[in-house]
Formats: structure tokens, sequence, C-alpha cells
């Protein structure tokens, strides 16, 4: 199934459409980049390898036969190395092609000298020719160090490059499709928006029956995914488990961090793991909105962003024990039932903030995000500073419909910024599923914004 990515294959036609070209195409697996590239290949003369984990010359035989079959001057031709596929190549680049090669870390790991091929070819003329070239993979610390990084062999040859990252709340919808929007929430809450996972659950099948099934299960497929997926992405995956263990924990300054899984001697070199998390869309860092120099910030909070990571990492990965002992409902009863709603709200508030970019407002948001200090904190905050335009936000996320009372949370929660920021116009804004109605006639008659769950969908 491929839905969406409208704007990813929108950029790759444009790429496309102005001749030969050298992009790389990367992202974790599992996000849906060789379906994407097989879409965009559709009505286009192309060849799209598939790199297996194997031995060169496997390699080079199952590429031969592929290329076989997409260009019919290649019946009969096999190659010995790289440097003869890609002579061949460029002998033949008069005419439109593309060409993918996906799962190029494997082919690097197997022939370490494949990105001074491609650099000695793209250099001796496929550069002006009608070769489009896509390198794809999903080990990012590959893709980044054999075909991005200063240091290879192919740095300054590429004419695009798009790291693919996850669905939003409302494209992983689409998997859902006749599901009410609360109930496609709790599957993004649980899934997030990685399409694999998605496809995992019956689009009509029970919440607690999926979790129980495709999750918790032993040799479910995604029981094990988080061990697997830092495994394959990453060199040191217990290291990295470790500081994503300390995250789930609460632990969300850097200090903490590191003391929690690298020992007191290991503040110096947390930054480099953090940052590859964050490069892989594990875990993000936030600042309150208002810091000038965020990347310098002192006030920078680490968390988990991606969904289905914080759903393992809050119940799968503490119940290990129970679960290899196949007590299953024990733990979706005892366990993840009573605390869901809990671990929705954190989801919900992101989801808010996400929306705040495509609603319809008078103004257009420069900077969406959240708001804190010592005593109290503001949800979601959207600031125009050109314009000298502010929102803040509340959230609640609630299986009744919210009053005024939330208002007044608001109001309370959001008077320091107003104060420290000395805006003139400041808009109001509530998100909930739903609302009563004494909330949204007093929201009429003072003008403040309400998002229902609906509206964010819509």
């Amino acid at each position: 199934m491929f839905l969406n990515r409208e704007r990813e294959l929108e950029f790759l036609e444009g790429w496309w459409s102005r001749g030969a070209g050298l992009a790389v195409l990367y992202g974790r697996r599992r996000i849906g980049k060789t379906e994407l590239l097989r879409q965009f290949a559709r009505r286009k003369p192309a060849l799209v390898y598939v790199a297996a984990q194997t031995t060169l010359s496997e390699q080079l035989r199952e590429f031969s036969a592929a290329l076989e079959e997409a260009v019919p001057e290649a019946a009969g031709v096999s190659f010995a190395d790289w440097t003869s596929a890609w002579r061949f190549l460029v002998a033949r680049s008069t005419q439109p092609l593309l060409l993918v090669l996906d799962e190029f870390p494997y082919l690097a790991e197997a022939d370490p000298a494949l990105p001074s091929v491609i650099q000695r070819a793209w250099d001796g003329g496929l550069k002006d020719s009608q070769l489009r070239v896509v390198l794809c993979g999903s080990s990012i610390s590959v893709m980044e160090r054999s075909v991005l990084a200063e240091k290879s062999p192919l740095f300054g040859r590429r004419t695009a490059q798009y790291l693919l990252e996850s669905l939003d709340f409302r494209e992983a919808g689409l998997f859902f499709p006749r599901l009410s929007t609360r109930e496609r929430f709790h599957r993004f809450a649980v899934l997030g928006g990685v399409p694999a996972y998605c496809l995992q659950f019956d689009p009509e099948q029970d919440l607690w029956d999926g979790v129980r099934d495709r999750i918790l299960a032993k040799g479910a497929f995604l029981r094990d995914e988080v061990t697997f997926l830092l495994m394959q992405e990453l060199r040191e995956p217990r290291l990295y488990m470790a500081i994503l263990t300390a995250i789930a924990e609460g632990r969300t300054r850097l200090g903490e961090i590191a003391n929690r899984a690298l020992g007191p001697s290991g503040a110096n070199q947390v930054s480099f793991y953090l940052q590859s998390l964050q490069t892989l869309g594990l875990i993000e860092r936030v600042v309150p909105l208002t810091e000038s120099q965020p990347h310098k910030s002192r006030r920078g909070l680490y968390r988990l962003r991606d969904p289905f990571v914080r759903f393992w990492f809050r119940y799968v990965f503490p119940e290990q024990t129970r679960l290899e002992m196949g007590l299953l409902e024990q733990v979706l009863e005892q366990r993840i039932r009573p605390d869901f709603a809990s671990f929705c709200a954190p989801v919900f508030e992101e989801c808010c903030r996400q929306s705040l970019l495509r609603a319809r407002l008078a103004w257009s948001p420069a900077r969406v995000g959240s708001w804190w200090s010592a005593s109290s904190e503001v949800d979601v905050v959207a600031w125009d500073v050109a314009q000298r335009n502010l929102l803040v936000g509340e959230c609640k996320w609630s299986g009744r419909p919210v009053g005024e009372n939330v208002l007044a949370d608001l109001d309370r929660n959001s008077r320091a910024l107003i104060e420290e920021l000395s805006i003139p116009t400041v808009w109001r804004a509530l998100f909930a599923p739903s609302f009563t109605p004494a909330l949204r006639r007093r929201a009429h008659q003072e003008g403040v914004l309400l998002f229902s769950l609906d509206e964010l969908y819509g």
C-alpha cells in the first residue's frame, strides 16, 4: 500500500526534469524509501536495484540480471567489477535512464571502492549525460560517511539529497480511513507515522487486539523492532539503548542523560550519540520558543520524538519478563490500558503544534513550539516576530468534552510569557477532542480559537 508522499514525489519529479543528476535519498528502515522510489520510477525508463547483504560477486551478478531486464542492449552482459559496470552505463548514457541503487550501504560494505568508482564515472561523463542516479540507504551513518561527508569521494557531486521522515498524524490516519478520528489518533500514538508499522494493524482491528498480537506477542513483527533498528543503524546499539532508556525514564537534560547512561565521565561523549539519535528521528531537543539562539540555549531538553519508540520504552522494554512468560493480557490490562490516556497526552500536544503550521489563521506563524519557565508552561506557542503576533494554546487530552476551566488554565499559564514578550496582539487557542457547549459559546464571544480532534484531522 502506498499513501501520500506527495511532497516527496514532487521533489523527485523536479529533480528528474533537470537532466543528469546524482540524488541521495536516505532515512531509517521501514520508513518507505523503496516504495517511494518504485512509485517515482513508474512510467520512466528505470532500473531499481535493491541490493542484498551478500558478496560482491553475487551483487554484480544480480545487478547484471536487473540491468538486462531494464535495458535490452545489456542482454548477455556481465560485469567482473563495478568499474566495468559503470563504463557500460557511461557508454549508453545518451538515452534517459533512472538508476536506483537501493540499500547502497550494502554495496559500499562489499566494495569500499564503489564511491570512488561512481565519482570517476560521474566526472568522466555522466554529469553531462541523460542518466539520473539515486543512491538510497537505511543506514544513515553509512550514507553520511560514504556519500555526504566531506571526506567521501562523492562529496560535492550530489545534485539533490532528501532525508525521508515519518508521516504526520493526519497522513498516518489515511491507513485507517473507516475509523473515527479518536481511533485514528490512538493508533498514531502507538505506531507513529512509519508506514510499515501502520500496515501491521488491520484497518478495522480493535486497538488492544492489535497491541497484543502485533507488539506484545513473542515473535510479533514489532516486539523487538526498536532493538533491531538500533542494531542496524548504529555501531554501538547497547550504548544508544542506555541513552534512550535514560530519556524514557524522565532524564531530559544532557548531564542527567550522560550520568545515567555513560557514568560520571560521559558528559563529553554523550552529545555525539544524541546527535545520531536526532538524525534518526528517534529523539529531539526542544527549547522554549522565545530562545534567540536555540542551539546555544542551556534550557534545552531531550525527549523521545517517535511515538512507537516512546510506546516501546514505556510498555514493552520494562515488561520483558512478563512478556516472555506469555502474560500478555496481564501487561495489557494492568499496565497499558490504565495508563494509556496519560501516555497519549504529550503525543496530542505535538499533533496540536504540527497542526498550526497548516491552520488557516489571520497570519502565518514563523515559529511554532512550546514555552516554559520555573513556574509555568504553555503547551502551544506560535510566534510571528515581524508582525508582532503571538498565539498561546492549551492542550487537554480527555475522554469528555472540556469546559471553561481549561481557558482559565491557559490564561494563568501564559501570563508570564505574554508579559515577557510585550506583544500587543495575542491570540488564544484551545485544543481538545471535544468541547462543552458553554465553552464554545464563551469562545465565540471572546474570540478564542477552538480546535477539536475532528478539526485537527480535517
